[in-house]
C-alpha cells in the first residue's frame, strides 16, 4: 500500500472530495461529496462512479439515497427536477422550473428523521435547505439525506427518461438521472407506449479547465497566467513570484484587475447594478484564493483554527452571493440595454471594458457629521434600564454600538448598584453583534489581535442572556446563557431576525469591586474595538466604593481607544479609512478602476476603495514569505475591506427601499449586511493569527493624518520646462521630444493646450501632457523613476503604435512644487489669494518630500548644493543632524513597521525616502548606506550616530524595551 503524503492525508480529511466512511455507497445508496475544483463552485461527484456529474441510472420502483453526510456538501443542498437547474430556471434570473416534489416522491430526512418544522409540507425540502445557510460546524453535525423514489408518473413527466439533481443554492452544477423500467430496459409509458416527451434536454458540459487552472485549483485563471492572452505586467504581490502559488496568486489578481474595470454605469446610472457588476469578479477572485489555499497548502490550513470553516465558507457564501447578482443582472432589461463593443451586456459579462488609464477628476467632496441622539427602536422602550441597542455599520471599521435616545457611537452608560439593566438587541442591525460585559476592554477578545482573553462579568446572577424573553436552555446554557446565545447570531438573517435577544445585566457589589476605577465595558464577542465604557456608581448615585465606603482596590480607570471618527470622505462614502485614497489624496491611483466619466459621488467612492484595496494588495504582504497562509491572509484583509466598503458605499447612498426591493425577501439587504459582517469577522480572525508573528503590515497610523489636496483650487501654474540636467521629476519620452515647453493655465475651465489633468501626490505636481502632435509611450519606467507612467490616453495609445517607445530619460523641472515647494512660493487661490499648502509632515531638512509654503528663500537653492555633496557625505550629515534618522522607501512594509515601534515609544525622528529621489540619486544613496551599514536593504535607523538595523530589529528592540532604552540614551 502507498502510504499518504501528509498534505494529502489533511486534504482528505478536510473532506473535500472524500466520502465519508460512514455512507457505504450502493446500487441504491448514492453518497455525495463535491469537487470544489471542479468548477466555478464545484461539482457534485459519487462514491464509486468517474468524474464529477456523473449519469446515475434508476429504475422505476426503487428508492434511492442521496446521502449528503460528507463535510463538502455543506451548503449544497441537493434538488431533484425535470429540467437542468430546476428552481433556478434556464437562465440568470430565469423562471423557476418543475421540480420533483409530488409526495410519495421525495423524501428529505435530517438525522434519519422526517423534518417536522412548520413549512415541511410534502419532501420536507424547507426544514431542510434553510440548514445549509447554517455555520459549517453546526451544520456538520448532523446527517443528512434525501430519498428518491421512482415512479411512472414521474418517468411519463421526464423529457426523454431524464431527470436532474441540482443544487438548490448554486446553479450550474446539474447531472442527468436516466430512468429506466422496473426491468432495466428503457423507460415507457405504463402500457409499453413511448413516453409523451420522448427527446433528452441538452444539458451544459462539464467545464474543461486547461492546465493551469488544473494546477492552481482555480476557474478561468489560464489566460491571466504570465505568458497568457491576458497576462498583466505589473505584479499583484511583492516577492520574486517564482513558486507555483505566487504564480496562481499572481494570475487571479490581473484577472480580478481586468476583470472589475466595467462599462456600464453612464447608461444604466445604477449604483446597485455597478456594485453587482464590480463584485462578480471581485468574489470570483476571494473563491479562487481560498481554493488556491486549499490546494497547495491543506496541512498548513488544518493546523490553524477555524481557517477550514473560513475557507469554505468563502467559496461557498460567496459564490451564492455571484448567483444571486447574477440573477439581478439576468433581469434588468435597463443593464441588458448597455452595449460595450457593439454586444449589449449579459449576466455574466465583465471586464476588461476600457483602458486603466485616468483622465478625469475624481475628488471627492467632504461631508460633516453632526450629533443627534439615535433614533428608537421598533418595539423595545428605552428607559434608564431599558437599553435599546443598534449598531451604525457605517462608522468606524466593523460599525459601533449605540443607544436609542443617546448621542454618539459607543455612549457611556452610567448604572448602579443593585439596578438590573436589559440590553435589547431586538434591532435587526444587532445582527453579528452579541453584546458581552467585561472587566477590560474588548472582554474575550483579548488587550491585542491575537491576545489572550480577558476577565468577562459572568458570574451567576449578574449577567443572563435570554431569547425570546426566556432564558436559554441548551446544553452548554451554564449561568449566563451565553454560549446558547452567541451562536444564534451566526444563524442565516433573516432566522435570527424572527427572534428577539436581550441581555440581562445586574450590577453587584463584587462586579464593583473587581472593577478597574468602577468601570466595566459592553463589548462585541464577534467583532473586537467595539467597546463602551460602563460606569458603575453606588446604589445611591453617588462615586462607587467598596461596601464599607473605602476606595476600590482598583480605583484608576483603564484606558479605552476613541471611537473613530470618520473623514469628510468617509462621511459622503459611508467608508472606513478611505479618504488617503481618494482624489487629492497622499495615495490615490492615477488608475482607473471602473469605466466612465466618474462623475457622481457613487462612482469616485468605487474608484477610491479600488485604488485603496489595490495599492494594499500590491504593497502589504511579506515578499516571498514560507507561509502561504500567512500570504492568504495578508492578501485578503484589503480585499475583504473592499468588500465591505462597497456594501457600505450601496447602504449610504442608495435609498433602502430601493435595496429591499432589489431582489425577492429583501435579499439584496441580506447579502450587504452579510458582507459586513461575515468579512468583518474573518479579517479579525486573520489579524489575530498575523499580529503574533508579526505579519500584520499596514502603512502606519500616520498615513490617514495627512489632508487631501484639492488641487482644482491651486492650478496657477506657470513655467513649465524639461532639462537635461538632474531634477525631481523624471518622464520616459519619445526620440524627438520637444526639449522646452512652457504652458500657463488657469484656475477654472478646461486647461488649453495638452495638459489633460492634474494631480497631486505627496506633495509632487504631476503633469500629464498629452500633445495632438505626438504623445507619451505607455512605457514602464524601473524602480524609483517617478513621475507619469502607464498612460492611456488615445494620442499616447496611437504613438505608441506609431513608434517603439524608447527608454530616452528626460528630466522634468517644474518651477513650482518641487520638493521644496518654496521655488517660487505659494501658489495662488481661483481669486488670486495666497493659499497655504497642507502637505505631509516635514521629515528633515535635506529630505525630498514634506516641506511646508512660506521656508526661507535659502531652502531654493538645496538641490544645487545636494549636487556638490558626495551620497556618503550627505547620510552623515543627515544622521549628524538628527538624533533618530531613518531611510526608507514610502511603499516599503517593513519600514512602516519600524517607523510605527518608534512611535509607540514617543520617539521624534527624521525619516528620508529614498523612492522619492531621482532614481540616480536614489541608487547611490543606498550604496552608500550599504558600505556604512553592511545592508542596502531599508529601512535603516540610526539612533544617536549608530545604525541599530532594520524594521525586524527596530520592532524587536520596542517589544524588548531595548529601544526605549536606547531613546533616553540617545537624549541624555
Amino acid at each position: 500500500m502507498v502510504p499518504l503524503d501528509a498534505a494529502l492525508l489533511a486534504w482528505i480529511i478536510a473532506g473535500a472530495g472524500c466520502v465519508a466512511a460512514t455512507c457505504t455507497p450502493s446500487s441504491t445508496t448514492l453518497c455525495m461529496s463535491l469537487d470544489v475544483e471542479a468548477g466555478e463552485t464545484g461539482l457534485y461527484q459519487f462514491a464509486g462512479m468517474t468524474g464529477p456529474s456523473p449519469d446515475i441510472r434508476v429504475r422505476i420502483g426503487q428508492t434511492y439515497t442521496f446521502d449528503q453526510r460528507d463535510a463538502s456538501n455543506w451548503y449544497h443542498p441537493v434538488g431533484l427536477a425535470y429540467y437542468p437547474d430546476g428552481a433556478h430556471g434556464a437562465s440568470w434570473g430565469g423562471q423557476e422550473r418543475d421540480e420533483v416534489e409530488g409526495a410519495g416522491e421525495l423524501l428529505y430526512k435530517i438525522d434519519g428523521a422526517a423534518t417536522t418544522c412548520p413549512d415541511a409540507g410534502d419532501t420536507g425540502l424547507d426544514c431542510y435547505e434553510p440548514e445549509f445557510f447554517y455555520p459549517r460546524a453546526e451544520w456538520m453535525a448532523k446527517t443528512y439525506t434525501a430519498e428518491l423514489t421512482i415512479t411512472q408518473a414521474m418517468a411519463d413527466r421526464s423529457q426523454g427518461g431524464v431527470i436532474y439533481y441540482f443544487c438548490h443554492i448554486h446553479s450550474k452544477m446539474s447531472g442527468k438521472i436516466i430512468i429506466k423500467n422496473a426491468d432495466g430496459s428503457d423507460v415507457t409509458r405504463a402500457d409499453g407506449s413511448a413516453l409523451a416527451s420522448p427527446t433528452e434536454l441538452p444539458l451544459y458540459s462539464v467545464p474543461n479547465h486547461g492546465s493551469f487552472d488544473a494546477a492552481c485549483g482555480t476557474t478561468g485563471a489560464g489566460d491571466y497566467a504570465l505568458g497568457g492572452p491576458m497576462a498583466c505586467s505589473h505584479n499583484f504581490m511583492q516577492g520574486t513570484l517564482n513558486t507555483d502559488f505566487e504564480r496562481c496568486m499572481q494570475a487571479i489578481g490581473c484577472m480580478m484587475n481586468r476583470e472589475m474595470r466595467i462599462v456600464g454605469h453612464d447608461a444604466h446610472q445604477s449604483a446597485i447594478s455597478t456594485f453587482v457588476q464590480q463584485m462578480i469578479p471581485h468574489h470570483a477572485n476571494a473563491v479562487n484564493m481560498a481554493k488556491i489555499l486549499l490546494k497547495h497548502a491543506p496541512a498548513e490550513v488544518a493546523a490553524v483554527e477555524d481557517l477550514e470553516d473560513i475557507l469554505w465558507d468563502i467559496i461557498n457564501v460567496q459564490n451564492y452571493q455571484i448567483h444571486q447578482f447574477r440573477n439581478y443582472l439576468g433581469g434588468d432589461a435597463v443593464y441588458q440595454a448597455v452595449l460595450h463593443n457593439g454586444s449589449a451586456l449579459t449576466a455574466i459579462s465583465v471586464g476588461e471594458h476600457c483602458s486603466s488609464a485616468l483622465d478625469v477628476d475624481v475628488y471627492i467632496t467632504a461631508s460633516t457629521d453632526s450629533s443627534v441622539a439615535t433614533e428608537g427602536v421598533s418595539g423595545c422602550v428605552a428607559s434608564d434600564t431599558n437599553f435599546c441597542m443598534k449598531v451604525n455599520l457605517l462608522r468606524g471599521q466593523t460599525g459601533y454600538y449605540e443607544l436609542a435616545g443617546m448621542t454618539g457611537p459607543s455612549p457611556d452608560i452610567t448604572v448602579r448598584i443593585g439596578q438590573t439593566y436589559t440590553f435589547d438587541q431586538r434591532d435587526a442591525s444587532n445582527w453579528y453583534h452579541p453584546v458581552g460585559l467585561a472587566y477590560y476592554p474588548d472582554g474575550a477578545h483579548g488587550a491585542s489581535w491575537g491576545g489572550h482573553e480577558r476577565d468577562e462579568v459572568e458570574g451567576a446572577g449578574e449577567l443572563l442572556y435570554k431569547i425570546d424573553g426566556a432564558v436559554t436552555t441548551c446544553p452548554d446554557a451554564g449561568d449566563t446563557g451565553l454560549d446558547c446565545y452567541e451562536p444564534e447570531f451566526f444563524y442565516p438573517r433573516a432566522e435570527w431576525m424572527a427572534k428577539t435577544y436581550t441581555a440581562e445585566l445586574t450590577i453587584t457589589q463584587a462586579m464593583a469591586d473587581r472593577s478597574q476605577g468602577g468601570v466595566i465595558y459592553y463589548f462585541c464577542h464577534i467583532h473586537s474595538k467595539m467597546s463602551g465604557k460602563i460606569f458603575i456608581k453606588n446604589a445611591d448615585g453617588s462615586d462607587v466604593t467598596r461596601a464599607d465606603g473605602s476606595a476600590l482596590a482598583s480605583p484608576t480607570e483603564l484606558p479605552l481607544y476613541s471611537a473613530t471618527v470618520a473623514s469628510g470622505v468617509d462621511l459622503t462614502c459611508g467608508t472606513f479609512g478611505v479618504e488617503p485614497y481618494s482624489g487629492g489624496g497622499v495615495r490615490a491611483c492615477n488608475e482607473r478602476f471602473l469605466c466612465g466619466a466618474l462623475d457622481t459621488s457613487f462612482e469616485r467612492c468605487m474608484q477610491a476603495i479600488d485604488c485603496m484595496m489595490n495599492r494594499e494588495m500590491t504593497t502589504l504582504t511579506s515578499p516571498d514569505s514560507a507561509s502561504k497562509v500567512a500570504t492568504f491572509m495578508q492578501q485578503m484583509i484589503p480585499h475583504h475591506e473592499n468588500a465591505i466598503n462597497a456594501a457600505r458605499i450601496v447602504l449610504k447612498q442608495v435609498p433602502m427601499a430601493d435595496i429591499n426591493a432589489a431582489m425577492e425577501d429583501g435579499g439584496l439587504t441580506d447579502i450587504l449586511y452579510g458582507i459586513i459582517n461575515t468579512q468583518s469577522y474573518q479579517i479579525h480572525k486573520f489579524r489575530n493569527y498575523l499580529k503574533p508573528l508579526n505579519l500584520l503590515l499596514s502603512f502606519g497610523e500616520a498615513s490617514s493624518a495627512h489632508p487631501r489636496v484639492d488641487m482644482r483650487a491651486y492650478i496657477n501654474i506657470v513655467a513649465v520646462a524639461f532639462s537635461y540636467s538632474r531634477s525631481y521629476f523624471e518622464i520616459w519620452s519619445l526620440e524627438g521630444l520637444p526639449k522646452a515647453l512652457v504652458f500657463s493655465f488657469v484656475s477654472t475651465g478646461t486647461p488649453p493646450g495638452f495638459v489633460s489633468a492634474v494631480t497631486w501626490r505627496l506633495g509632487a505636481l504631476v503633469l500629464v501632457l498629452v500633445a495632438s502632435a505626438w504623445g507619451l509611450p505607455s512605457c514602464t519606467p524601473g524602480s524609483g523613476s517617478p513621475a507619469v507612467r502607464n498612460l492611456g490616453f488615445a494620442a499616447v495609445r496611437a504613438a505608441r503604435g506609431q513608434e517603439p517607445c524608447k527608454r530616452q530619460r528626460r528630466e522634468l523641472l517644474l518651477g513650482v512644487a518641487s520638493f521644496s515647494a518654496a521655488l517660487l512660493g505659494p501658489p495662488l487661490g481661483p481669486a488670486g489669494a495666497s493659499v497655504t499648502l497642507q502637505m505631509p509632515e516635514s521629515d528633515c531638512p535635506d529630505c525630498k518630500l514634506g516641506g511646508s509654503t512660506g521656508l526661507s528663500s535659502s531652502r531654493a537653492g538645496a538641490a544645487t548644493e545636494l549636487e556638490e555633496k558626495t551620497s556618503s557625505q550627505r547620510i552623515q550629515n543627515l544622521v549628524a543632524a538628527n538624533r533618530i534618522m531613518v531611510f526608507s522607501k514610502s511603499y516599503c512594509p517593513y519600514c512602516a513597521m519600524a517607523i510605527a515601534a518608534l512611535r509607540k515609544d514617543g520617539a521624534q525622528f527624521q525619516v528620508l525616502e529614498l523612492d522619492r529621489l531621482p532614481a540616480e540619486e536614489a541608487a547611490s544613496m543606498q550604496a552608500a548606506l550599504g558600505r556604512m551599514t553592511g545592508a542596502t536593504t531599508v529601512p535603516r535607523v540610526f539612533i544617536a550616530g549608530r545604525c541599530v538595523g532594520g524594521g525586524t530589529e527596530t520592532v524587536q528592540m520596542q517589544a524588548s524595551g531595548e529601544l526605549a532604552a536606547l531613546l533616553k540614551l540617545g537624549s541624555a
